[in-house]
């Protein structure tokens, strides 16, 4: 079997698509199956992610002067006629958008739909396109694979005759298996913020209010993939609470850079809005790192009863929670030990075998058609 992979959304800010494609590599390297796997991206496409299909033999084919900011053209014109010359027998959109003629069958992944859930993180411009965009893979991608349960119940709500083509297919978690940490003893705190969903200010409210409760309030917090644009408002938010030598704010890290500080981690706070499924939980939860998020339904499918939960707006119940971690207190290592056990689960063998399922089905349809 050949499938096509179109990434032309895996440039090195676009953090989510880029880590679900180094997922899908390393689960193909896994699985047991005569695919032929082709990816297509644009030239400013993410040198680790590069290196990494290379070294897993898969094709990669980057059209000289096409850059992420005009991929349109790519993945609408270009990449359809290359499925179509190389007889691919699907072609696998990294991203919910799929080109509109194709005469090979297309999948979708479906992450989330923040433009839904966070309309004021986008532009009108960015809200349209994805509106019209979206709709359209749901109503006419071949299959569609969603990240979650959450997510694919979302795309049901927007798209009621997508149910019928959806499949699941969650993160894996076994890529932190090569990983490793600096063996440091300080503890300290690992959060995000490189989108508004994250919610970074009530990270930094979080910690403020930990350092009145706990006796060790030199543990520092770690923002990681702070915008350029934010850093002076986040840095101020930690001064005027009291924190501004607690809070660490760092910008986007090179893949070793993030590896290292999130395995040598204490701890994840992750105080979320909304997530497609919430990958560093996944991550955490591998790595037998407590974790202490948001209750809400795609870190309840990710990680059931093995995190510990509080309210979105709860602070107070945060910060107790995080004082709970930082001395260990034996329910949150009882639970981070459950946690690596169901880590186990999630494996990127899982989520290519959907894929290549998914492309098997749609063969399967369009010989009975």
């Amino acid at each position: 079997m050949k499938l096509l992979v179109e990434a032309t959304a895996a440039h090195r800010h676009n953090s989510g698509v880029v880590a679900w494609l180094r997922g899908l590599i390393k689960g193909s390297t896994e699985l047991d199956s005569n695919t032929e796997w082709t990816i297509v991206g644009p030239v400013d496409f993410d040198p680790d992610l590069r290196t990494a299909a290379e070294s897993a033999n898969w094709n990669v084919i980057l059209p000289s002067g096409v850059k992420s900011k005009s991929r349109i053209l790519l993945q609408q014109w270009t990449v359809p006629r290359m499925a179509r010359s190389m007889d691919a027998q699907a072609l696998v959109s990294a991203t919910t958008v799929i080109p509109m003629r194709s005469s090979v069958p297309t999948i979708s992944i479906l992450h989330d739909f923040r433009y839904l859930t966070e309309p004021e993180a986008f532009s009108l411009a960015q809200r349209s396109y994805r509106g019209f965009a979206y709709r359209y893979a749901l109503r006419h991608a071949s299959r569609l694979v969603a990240i979650s349960n959450a997510t694919a119940e979302s795309a049901v709500e927007l798209e009621p005759t997508a149910n019928g083509r959806l499949i699941v297919a969650h993160h894996g978690s076994n890529h932190v298996e090569s990983w490793t940490n600096s063996a440091t003893t300080v503890p300290y705190a690992i959060a995000f913020a490189q989108w508004s969903n994250k919610r970074p200010e009530m990270s930094i409210d979080i910690w403020a209010h930990l350092s009145k409760i706990y006796q060790g309030s030199d543990v520092k917090l770690h923002l990681v993939g702070v915008p350029d644009r934010g850093r002076q408002t986040l840095a101020d938010r930690a001064e005027s609470n009291g924190i501004g030598h607690l809070v660490e704010l760092h910008g986007k890290l090179e893949a070793v850079e993030l590896e290292q500080l999130f395995a040598s981690a204490t701890l994840l706070l992750m105080p979320s809005s909304h997530e497609g499924l919430g990958l560093p939980v996944l991550e955490s939860m591998a790595l037998g790192i407590p974790a202490v998020v948001s209750d809400i339904p795609p870190f309840r499918e990710a990680a059931g009863e093995t995190v510990l939960y509080s309210e979105l707006d709860d602070t107070e119940s945060f910060a107790l929670h995080c004082r709970a971690v930082l001395e260990g207190q034996p329910e949150s290592i009882e639970l981070a030990k459950q946690a690596r056990d169901r880590a186990k689960e999630f494996t990127w063998a899982g989520v290519a075998k959907a894929i290549v399922d998914a492309a098997t089905q749609t063969q399967l349809t369009d010989s009975e058609s």
